[in-house]
């Protein structure tokens, strides 16, 4: 399903949130999906266009039992981060304030940041390191403002071997990810006006993408919504075998 407005995962809650297109999220702050304090989940299969701050994010703000936590993998996440009124936040996918989780298999295209595990310095509390993993990150950048913020000064993010594209010193418009219909670089001062711009494109994977056969699958979705067409969840998805949202056999996201 195609969402506009930021869903705040509530408290003492679990989640399953598969193969939804989030456009043009949020005015000046906020998130797509907001795991807090007591929640537990997988975000996968989702494809972001043009949100305010982060897509995704996991806080354990409030200190509530379960701990925060994420399974985030095989999501394309387009422009996002640029609309956040606070500097230095904001831009993809995030762990912070105690948050834990995975972060897998994402395509990260013109974002304000990479992949942030946030703490260390500043005023925002350090992530749950310890319970943290990540990697198979696809960072793509137009231009230097994009890619010098890949790893963003403050982060604690590591890059990792199996990312594309992994670090600030990544060339502008390195490996392209070779959308089927979605042009990069991208138009300069793109407009995200339009009632329905993420429909105007093709997020598919063409022949020849980097992205191909770059997914990781050494893990589980955390799976903790029952199975059920009416009161549950119709399907969890595997990790992917290609990173970001659409799979090449067909699977993931439908839009």
């Amino acid at each position: 399903m195609a969402v506009r407005m930021t869903w705040f995962v509530p408290r003492a809650a679990t989640h399953e949130i598969f193969r939804n297109t989030f456009e043009k999220i949020g005015l000046t702050a906020g998130e797509c999906v907001n795991v807090k304090s007591g929640s537990v989940g997988d975000i996968g299969y989702n494809l972001v266009v043009g949100g305010t701050g982060n897509a995704f994010k996991a806080a354990n703000a409030g200190g509530l039992s379960p701990q925060a936590s994420m399974v985030c993998y095989n999501n394309t996440v387009i422009t996002t981060g640029y609309r956040q009124a606070k500097a230095g936040e904001g831009g993809s996918i995030d762990f912070e304030q105690a948050g834990r989780g995975l972060a897998y298999n994402n395509i990260l295209v013109n974002c304000a940041y990479g992949l942030g595990i946030r703490g260390g310095g500043g005023s925002v509390p350090i992530a749950d390191t310890a319970n943290i993993r990540y990697g198979n990150t696809y960072n793509y950048g137009d231009l230097t403002d994009f890619t010098t913020q890949f790893l963003p000064v403050g982060f604690i993010t590591v890059a990792q071997a199996s990312d594309i594209n992994g670090g600030n010193g990544t060339v502008p418009g390195a490996n392209n990810p070779k959308f089927v219909n979605y042009p990069l670089p991208a138009a300069a001062g793109i407009n995200f006006s339009a009632a329905d711009y993420a429909g105007a494109f093709d997020f598919h994977l063409s022949s020849g993408s980097p992205a191909i056969g770059k997914g990781y699958a050494g893990f589980s979705a955390a799976s903790v919504v029952k199975k059920d067409a009416v009161y549950g969840v119709t399907e969890v998805t595997a990790p992917g075998k290609d990173m970001g949202a659409f799979q090449t056999d067909g699977s993931g996201n439908k839009h």
